[in-house]
């Protein structure tokens, strides 16, 4: 599988507003590309992009653990 570095997730999050900074880390045993997937997934669940532009540093990191958390869920077979 295609994996990527928790900073790639990271710059990922900053293009939503670049004069915020997330850090992200994502252990090597995780498919990160499925985690990338799970969080891009919940951003399209947004209906436009100011939705997105909206969210609080909060809200986006809530996302980015949720899909952590549900990749390992389903890793492990739960």
């Amino acid at each position: 599988m295609d994996n990527v570095k928790g900073s790639e997730i990271s710059g990922m999050l900053r293009e939503l507003d670049p004069d915020k900074r997330y850090v992200v880390s994502v252990q090597a045993v995780e498919d990160r590309a499925s985690v990338i997937a799970d969080l891009m997934a919940g951003l399209a669940g947004c209906e436009t992009p100011q939705e997105t532009a909206d969210k609080t540093d909060a809200e986006i990191m809530d996302m980015v653990n949720a899909a952590i958390e549900e990749n390992r869920l389903r890793e492990h077979g739960r």
